[in-house]
């Protein structure tokens, strides 16, 4: 049995039309909505990493230019104490330091005796204290020093110390036995300036407490640690450098 095809009213043909735009639009809308925001995730991502990878190049560029201030820093320093502190002469006397404690020797505190006598002359050095300075470089003008000369004669300042200290104990106790021309008068006011002068060169700075009364009067002196010079090493360097084989102490 056949059907006669109905006509469309207006409003069913205008419902079609509107089902076949929305469908036309329907794929540009999820275009739209869809495959833009994959790309545009995909473009975000690699600018982070860019930007990431940018800051990363940075840090490690400033990292590599601080190093090299700092190389550069390090070097210029040591060039600058190099100049300042130039390596010591072959030829010049140790300077070991070290440390010692004040305490009182009654070997050379005594009057006089063999003993005594005996460890104050073993403080001069054989030769009198006199090396020979056979300088490969050139020596600053000085006081007696002649520059023509291959071969210097010199002495050292803490041997000369100990001469002038060794003189004026004898003088003492020489004038207290009665025998006032023991030590040549004129010897003496040199010491005694020398030494003046030599102990304020030095200014140790060591403090010394003096004790709670009724003991207050003052400190003895002893029992205080102090930074010194070795002595004993600069007068093996006088034994080993000497200029001549006298012993005693003038």
């Amino acid at each position: 049995m056949g059907y006669e095809k109905l006509p469309t009213s207006p409003s069913s043909s205008t419902n079609d039309s509107r089902r076949t735009s929305e469908e036309t639009a329907r794929p540009e809308e999820e275009h739209l909505m869809g495959y833009p925001k994959y790309e545009s995730s995909s473009k975000s991502h690699q600018s982070r990493l860019l930007g990431s990878c940018w800051w990363l190049l940075t840090v490690a560029i400033l990292l590599i230019l601080n190093i090299m201030t700092l190389v550069l820093l390090f070097q210029s320093v040591r060039r600058v104490r190099s100049l300042e502190t130039p390596p010591p002469k072959s030829w010049l006397p140790p300077e070991v330091g070290i440390k010692k404690v004040f305490l009182y020797d009654e070997e050379y505190g005594q009057v006089p005796s063999e003993e005594s006598n005996k460890a104050w002359y073993n403080l001069m050095p054989n030769g009198l204290g006199f090396v020979k300075v056979n300088n490969d470089t050139a020596i600053p003008d000085t006081p007696g020093l002649n520059q023509s000369l291959p071969i210097q004669r010199a002495t050292t300042g803490a041997v000369h110390q100990i001469h002038c200290l060794i003189v004026i104990r004898a003088a003492y106790y020489g004038a207290m036995a009665g025998n006032i021309d023991a030590i040549d008068p004129a010897h003496l006011p040199h010491c005694f300036d020398y030494l003046r002068q030599s102990i304020m060169c030095a200014s140790d700075t060591t403090m010394e407490w003096v004790p709670a009364p009724p003991n207050d009067k003052g400190s003895t002196g002893w029992g205080y640690q102090h930074s010194c010079r070795d002595y004993m090493a600069i007068r093996q360097w006088a034994i080993d450098n000497k200029w001549g084989t006298s012993t005693g102490i003038w």
